[in-house]
Parts: structure tokens; sequence; C-alpha cells
């Protein structure tokens, strides 16, 4: 079976459960390796489990992508770092429009997460 994204590294954000989760392990099935973002570090970590199952290399990073400009630095510097770069970016978390403009909310890097569980 020819593995499509052999070669790839491919960052999946919500990828400790539901759909998220079953984007990273088919992404690692057809070859690519993983960057597991979650708010959970626990959810991720057993996405990780299965995608090295598989033989390919994990990383799970713990950030809340509504917190753009302070999650999503590290994110891109622990990417960087681990994998040397980004190929493929599926953004699977969920964020509430409605807190989007505020001015605690995606762009500014405020203090509060964009939507609250």
């Amino acid at each position: 079976m020819p593995m499509r994204l052999n070669g790839k590294v491919a960052l999946i954000t919500g990828a400790g459960r539901g759909i998220g989760k079953a984007i990273a392990i088919g992404f690692a099935r057809e070859g690519a390796d993983i960057v597991a973002v979650s708010r959970t570090l626990a959810q991720v970590d057993e996405a990780a489990r299965e995608v090295k199952a598989l033989g390919k290399r994990a990383l799970t990073v713990e950030a809340d992508v509504s917190r753009l400009l302070n999650d999503g630095r590290s994110m891109a510097e622990q990417v960087q770092h681990s994998f040397g770069g980004l190929d493929v970016l599926v953004n699977n978390a969920a964020l509430c429009m409605n807190q989007l403009g505020k001015k605690d909310s995606l762009l500014s890097g405020g203090g509060r997460p964009a939507c609250s569980t």
C-alpha cells in the first residue's frame, strides 16, 4: 500500500479526541509524522502512543489555539526544533466565533481563551 504522506510532517489541532485524533492516526497510517495539539496533554499523549505504534514520530503540544500569539509561537518553535518544519496543517480545534474580535481574543494573545468549556 503506498504511503501518500511519507516524509511529511502534519500538525493537527484538537488531536486529543474525536475527529482530530482520527485524522492524526489516519495521517500516520499514510506515512506522516504527527504534531498532536490539544489544550489537554493527557488526551494527545494517547494519540501519540497510537502514532508511534505505527512506526511514525509524534510530538505532543499542549496549546490553546485561541491564544494565537502566546501558544501559537511556542507551538511553531517546538515544531521547528523537532521536525525542521511543517508540511500539513489541519485546524480541527473548535473556536467560539462570537468571541473573535474582542480585546482578549484570538489575535490579541490575551489571558482568557476565546471559548470556554
